[in-house]
């Protein structure tokens, strides 16, 4: 029996008990997998995937070309799939050529030219499948929020190893790269004299619990904000604050914290506003823990230092008059809100996260014009930072576009100070202000829009 006469008789039985007539359309599990055609690669039962789970796209290489492209485009905007896989496996047959070799050779046998066919032949099944999952990010038809993953097959073990890009090699595709360090810098940087890393913690007992050896600790309530008159810290304050630290201008300072370092990246706006240039820790106090880093809970003492702080940089900042003007430029489409906190908090549902008591304004919603882009979108599971790619497409898919002036708000000014973080340091946008004064303030003020 040919294979042919296989294939009709196989089919055969399986009409005679079909069932799965009442399938939708859209997969169940809003998944498509890129797989390489490779006969050892079983899709389904190594995910697991049952008839109607998911759309399989093969291509040889498991490469994501055009075709491939427009299948998950397809995919995504027509038929619902959230989450897509690329799968590569081991001993690949697209290792064993060269572009220029199969061109030669369908020369030779049929005397046409090949060489404007590409068939994307590599070396290295790793790097090859990281530039098919850039392919995809990239594509201005698919949004940053689609859930990425790729992996390498084990056609010996049929065990699956994800593939992640190398943490400084994203990095290094920001407009500063030298913002952040891994955590792998500190690791190595931590005890060097010229380096302070200093701990900034929405729970400001999580400090005393075990930080970084060597680390200092700030207080967001006690030392980055006035205690009288509500205002972040003044100039002579947070230069107290940094000779008690031991800092001084040649010192490296690197801040870190809880809740994907909301307000690490509060003190390092703080820090810029008057003239201290500073770098954040990615992946912040969550990263250092989960990879079973080093804790200590003594408290260092460094000998006092020279410090001096600058400016204030004005135009980093935005106060509530100012808002209240920006408001016509947003109108005209020359400016931009962004609105950091929780849906529920932009609809006014709540006035704060919901783990903290509903308080500190007396009514709810947003900014009229502002658009709500909250904060964690622009993060990974582990607290880093996502791709410039990422990034650009979340904030750029609902106008928060460079070109633009923009404020960024939340309820009292951290979770938006880490979006001006990012807006400013990892995309390079040059006109961007926190409004500190956020939602506290506004939802407190006589005779402010507000809309729901």
């Amino acid at each position: 029996m040919t294979v042919y006469e296989e294939a009709l008789q196989a089919n055969a039985a399986y009409a005679s008990s079909f069932n799965l007539a009442g399938l939708a359309m859209p997969p169940a599990k809003q998944l498509a997998v890129v797989a390489c055609i490779d006969a050892r690669l079983n899709v389904e039962p190594m995910l697991g995937l049952r008839p109607g789970d998911a759309h399989v796209i093969r291509n040889a290489g498991g490469l994501v070309t055009d075709d491939a492209l427009r299948s998950l485009i397809i995919s995504h905007k027509l038929l619902g799939t959230e989450t897509f896989f690329v799968i590569e496996h081991t001993d690949c047959g697209m290792l064993t050529f060269k572009d220029e070799q199969l061109q030669q050779r369908l020369k030779e046998e049929t005397g046409q030219d090949a060489n404007s066919i590409p068939f994307y032949a590599f070396s290295n099944v790793e790097e090859n499948l990281l530039g098919q999952l850039k392919k995809i990010r990239r594509s201005p038809f698919l949004p940053a929020s689609i859930d990425l993953h790729g992996f390498v097959y084990d056609v010996q073990t049929g065990k699956l190893s994800e593939v992640v890009q190398p943490e400084e090699e994203v990095m290094a595709e920001y407009a500063n790269p030298d913002a952040l360090v891994p955590t792998d810098w500190v690791a190595e940087n931590m005890k060097d004299p010229k380096v302070r890393v200093i701990e900034v913690d929405v729970d400001t007992a999580a400090y005393d619990t075990g930080h970084i050896p060597g680390a200092v600790g700030w207080n967001w309530k006690n030392d980055l904000e006035t205690q009288l008159q509500r205002d972040i810290a003044d100039k002579e304050g947070l230069e107290r604050l940094l000779s008690k630290a031991g800092v001084d201008k040649d010192t490296t300072i690197i801040l870190y914290g809880d809740n994907n370092n909301w307000f690490a990246a509060y003190a390092l706006w703080v820090l810029e506003y008057y003239g201290v240039d500073a770098k954040l820790m990615n992946g912040g106090r969550k990263k250092w823990i989960d990879e079973g880093r080093e804790l200590s809970t003594d408290a260092p003492s460094y000998s006092p230092s020279k410090a001096s702080a600058k400016g204030p940089k004005k135009d980093l900042r935005a106060l509530r008059d100012q808002v209240m003007d920006h408001l016509d430029k947003v109108k005209k489409g020359r400016g931009a809100l962004v609105d950091v906190r929780s849906p529920r908090e932009y609809s006014g549902e709540l006035l704060a996260p919901e783990n903290l008591p509903q308080e500190g304004s007396q009514r709810g919603g947003h900014i009229p014009g502002a658009q709500n882009i909250v904060w964690s979108q622009a993060v990974n599971e582990d607290g880093t930072f996502k791709t410039a790619d990422q990034l650009a497409e979340l904030y750029q898919s609902q106008g928060v576009t460079p070109d633009k002036d923009v404020i960024a708000y939340c309820r009292i000014g951290e979770r938006s100070a880490h979006t001006w973080f990012v807006l400013t340091h990892l995309l390079g946008y040059k006109n961007v202000r926190n409004y500190d004064g956020s939602w506290t303030e506004w939802g407190s003020l006589v005779g402010a829009p507000v809309e729901k």
